[in-house]
């Protein structure tokens, strides 16, 4: 009669687990620069030049890591305003105003948009083909 009542005893079993922490985050801080140049050309014109920069890692002291940037960005910003004219003699009378800008924006992803747990850099370096490099930095 004993074997029947051991068998028929519950067994119950507690686990407790304290201090769940994850480790291993990236904490590296990035780094973000502006310049700008407006230069008076006398009565020529004006040249202006304007360029930003901001790494990964880059954000605020406020911003928790998962908010801080991911991407790379590079950008430049070129303008001029011109008077042509004056390369023409007084006499014309000719006024040829000119105006000419460029701008471009660089963003280089810290993780490849396709395959999101390879970071960029590493799928690039890996691959051995010049042009398939080229085309993996061009669509990310």
């Amino acid at each position: 009669m004993r074997n029947v009542d051991e068998q028929k005893q519950q067994h119950c079993v507690e686990v407790w687990l304290n201090e769940l922490r994850l480790n291993g985050f990236n904490e590296q801080g990035g780094y973000a620069g502006l310049a700008r140049v407006d230069m008076k050309l006398a009565d020529f014109g004006n040249v202006s030049m304007a360029g930003n920069y901001t790494s990964i890692g880059w954000g605020s002291i406020e911003q928790k890591l998962i908010q801080r940037q991911r991407e790379e960005v590079m950008q430049v910003d070129v303008s001029t305003n011109l008077e042509l004219g004056k390369f023409l003699p007084e006499k014309s009378g000719v006024k040829v105003p000119f105006y000419a800008q460029y701008s471009n924006i660089t963003r280089n992803p810290e993780y490849d948009p396709y395959d999101l747990d390879i970071k960029l850099k590493d799928k690039i370096n890996d691959e051995t083909d010049p042009a398939k490099k080229e085309e993996i930095r061009t669509l990310a």
